[in-house]
């Protein structure tokens, strides 16, 4: 049986594998209320991105938790 922990992991595994394929100007449509107009804005927003995919990096967990389910399921 699958712990708390195990289930926070194979969420961060898609949130990170979702972040890590998708483009600085994707993630900006997405929030597009929150979308950069400046270069010092533009600057912040990558290092945000970087900094969040970090975060999940760190706590993911195995490194291959996620992938051969997400192979499987599409994702």
């Amino acid at each position: 049986m699958a712990s708390q922990r195990d289930y926070e992991s194979v969420v961060w595994h898609y949130i990170g594998d979702k972040l890590k394929t998708s483009s600085p100007s994707r993630i900006e449509d997405w929030f597009h209320s929150y979308a950069p107009q400046t270069d010092t804005q533009k600057k912040r927003w990558l290092n945000a991105i970087t900094k969040v995919q970090s975060q999940i990096e760190k706590f993911q967990g195995e490194d291959n938790l996620c992938e051969e389910w997400c192979h499987e399921n599409g994702s």
